[in-house]
């Protein structure tokens, strides 16, 4: 069995629903999860949205794990070349 971006998306969905970082290679639990959709930076005057930062124990973590579903083919398994 292959995994896809979907996939990939839902374990980290689960690990958080258990109180545990997204990223598959931490095992560190997460800290107080905040309540907002959105973080103000008076530094940039910028507003982000971190619904899916929040899934995460750390900036590194949430990179890392962008970065390896980027990786991760979108075509299924029988289109794509050897």
């Amino acid at each position: 069995m292959f995994i896809t971006p979907a996939h990939y998306s839902d374990v980290v969905d689960e690990r958080s629903i258990i109180k545990l970082c997204g990223y598959p290679l931490c095992q560190k639990k997460l800290g107080v999860i905040p309540k907002q959709k959105y973080r103000i930076s008076t530094k940039t005057n910028k507003v982000y949205d971190i619904t899916e930062r929040k899934s995460f124990c750390s900036n590194f973590c949430y990179r890392a794990s962008k970065f390896f579903e980027t990786q991760i083919p979108k075509t299924p398994v029988w289109v794509r070349e050897e």
